[in-house]
């Protein structure tokens, strides 16, 4: 847990302070992306919490909602039709479900 928050300080740190400059053309994806690593740490966070991490089930999982994502959004922006709205409110759901869990967790201890 402690590697969790002190790579998540330093990778705010790292991309704050990077001049990184991303075309407009891959905005949709960064911010899929972004979602569902987000989605991803709060559901470790949950599953520490509650002891029951399963590490590779869980990356296998997020990889799989990662190229899933990815592919909705390529056919989105292919088709021109906003697929990826999908993904982005998937990933959105599932942040808020795993901190209301933590929360409840922690309040509950």
């Amino acid at each position: 847990m402690v590697y969790l928050i002190l790579s998540i300080i330093l990778g705010l740190f790292v991309g704050i302070y990077m001049p990184i400059n991303i075309s407009t053309n891959y905005s949709v994806y960064i911010a899929v992306l972004v979602l569902a690593f987000l989605s991803y740490i709060t559901l470790s966070i949950k599953s520490q919490m509650e002891g029951k991490t399963h590490g590779k089930l869980e990356l296998i999982g997020f990889g799989a909602e990662v190229a899933l994502a990815v592919l909705f959004t390529f056919i989105s922006e292919q088709l021109g039709i906003p697929l990826y709205y999908a993904p982005i409110f998937y990933f959105g759901v599932n942040i808020f479900e795993n901190f209301k869990k933590i929360i409840i967790y922690l309040l509950k201890r």
